[in-house]
């Protein structure tokens, strides 16, 4: 089941400074994608390991994500209520994500690509809750449907429309064990789209 928003967007290959600027240099969350990865976390007992998923259509068409020379590099940029430190949450291979994050309200305020030295930042406003003593939470998949507009000196401006998809019956069995976590059961606590936000170029 879907929730669906539509943002339109202006492209910008500038990186956008002005939150972190204001608000303090940005904290990365630990992403842990293997089982080794995990043990070499070293997760507080008040971390909840939190989980998901980001896709991509861009013009009808799937977006490689990941680190490999052809895919995009995907950065989600998050805030914790009560702090004023943004948190970077790495996107890995085929669009997984998983963070050791301690209990509290965050927010997903903007997503990153970086593909062949091109940045491209959309904003976002999608909020989850890491509830104390959850030792798995799965978010969900963010489902990006974009088209590229072009005029006459290139590209002039991408329309998004965001979905989210509760895809943890098909996903998170699979994901908890390459974690080493079979046994655990995981929390759905799914994104939830606050307001829809326009930008300008």
């Amino acid at each position: 089941m879907f929730k669906s928003f539509n943002q339109k967007f202006a492209v910008t290959a500038i990186l956008v400074m002005t939150g972190i600027a204001v608000s303090g240099c940005a904290t990365s969350a630990r992403s842990i994608g293997s089982d080794d990865e995990l043990t070499r976390a070293g997760m507080t007992p008040q971390e909840s390991l939190v989980f998901g998923k980001l896709t991509m259509q861009r013009n009808g068409d799937s977006v490689r994500i990941g680190d490999s020379l052809f895919g995009n590099s995907v950065t989600l940029h998050l805030l914790r209520d009560g702090s004023d430190k943004p948190i970077t949450g790495a996107v890995g291979r085929g669009g997984e994500f998983a963070w050791a994050l301690e209990p509290g309200d965050y927010t997903i305020a903007r997503v990153s690509f970086l593909n062949r030295g091109e940045r491209f930042e959309p904003e976002a406003d999608f909020r989850f809750t890491v509830e104390p003593d959850s030792d798995t939470v799965y978010i969900g998949t963010i489902v990006l449907d974009s088209t590229f507009e072009y005029g006459y000196y290139g590209l002039s401006g991408t329309n998004y429309s965001y979905r989210i998809a509760n895809h943890c019956e098909a996903d998170c069995a699979g994901r908890l064990s390459r974690l080493g976590l079979e046994a655990s059961e995981p929390v759905v606590a799914l994104l939830t789209p606050q307001s829809q936000v326009v930008g300008t170029r």
